[in-house]
């Protein structure tokens, strides 16, 4: 897993945070976050669950989001709304 700063950092279904820093030179982890629902920052080592989602890029199909956590670049969600790949977040049915 490698990373650059501006990529996602999902961890499970429903935390996501942005990569702020990235100490080692290959983009390797721990990676410093900042977590989109409540801005705390810390320092990340991404286990198994954990994936990185390229900068610009939308959170996968399906996923959900929790409460003030953004989906996508720029497209801020509420808790429960699905997310489509290449769309703004819809409310689930």
């Amino acid at each position: 897993m490698r990373a650059h700063v501006g990529d996602q950092l999902v961890v499970g279904a429903n935390r996501v945070g942005i990569v702020v820093g990235v100490p080692a030179a290959d983009g390797s982890p721990p990676y410093i976050i900042k977590w989109q629902k409540d801005g705390h920052i810390a320092m990340v080592l991404p286990d198994q669950y954990s994936r990185i989602v390229p900068a610009g890029k939308p959170v996968a199909a399906g996923e959900r989001v929790a409460a003030g956590e953004r989906a996508a670049a720029g497209e801020q969600a509420t808790a429960g709304e699905q997310v489509t790949a290449g769309r703004t977040p819809e409310a689930a049915e």
